[in-house]
C-alpha cells in the first residue's frame, strides 16, 4: 500500500494506523516526518495526501465516547494548504503525545524555512 518516498534529509518521526475500537485498520496509515504529515488510505480506491508542516495553522484533539473508552482520540489539523485545509487524523493511540510532537516539529520547520504565521493570514 505504501507510496511514501522520503526526500533527502527527511526522517520518519512517528507512524501509526487508524483504529477501530483498539484494532488496527490497515487501510488508513499516518506518517509524520520532520517535514510533512502523510496520509495513505483506501482499499479499493487508494489515496495519498501530504500536508507540509510549516503550513499547519492549528491542531486540536477530539475524543468521542467510544474513543475515550478504548483509549484513542483524533487530531483535527487545520492548515493553509489549499488541497487539504482540514485534516482529521482519526482514532489513534497516544493522541496527546502526537499533538505535542507535531506542534514542536511545526515550530522547528517554520523557523528552518523562515516562515511566519502572518504570511498565511489573508
Amino acid at each position: 500500500m505504501s507510496e511514501l518516498i522520503l526526500r533527502e534529509n527527511e526522517k520518519v518521526l512517528w507512524s501509526g494506523y487508524k483504529r477501530f475500537l483498539r484494532f488496527k485498520n490497515p487501510f488508513t496509515k499516518y506518517t509524520l516526518t520532520n517535514r510533512a504529515l502523510y496520509i495513505e488510505s483506501g482499499f479499493l480506491r487508494y489515496s495519498f495526501s501530504e500536508v507540509r508542516l510549516f503550513r499547519i495553522c492549528d491542531i486540536s484533539v477530539s475524543k468521542t465516547i467510544p474513543e475515550r473508552i478504548f483509549g484513542t482520540g483524533s487530531l483535527i489539523v487545520m492548515s493553509a494548504d489549499k488541497s487539504t485545509p482540514m485534516l482529521r487524523v482519526g482514532s489513534i493511540l497516544g493522541v496527546g503525545e502526537l499533538k505535542m510532537l507535531i506542534s514542536e516539529q511545526v515550530d522547528f520547520e517554520r523557523s528552518r524555512q523562515g516562515v511566519r504565521m502572518g504570511e498565511f493570514i489573508r
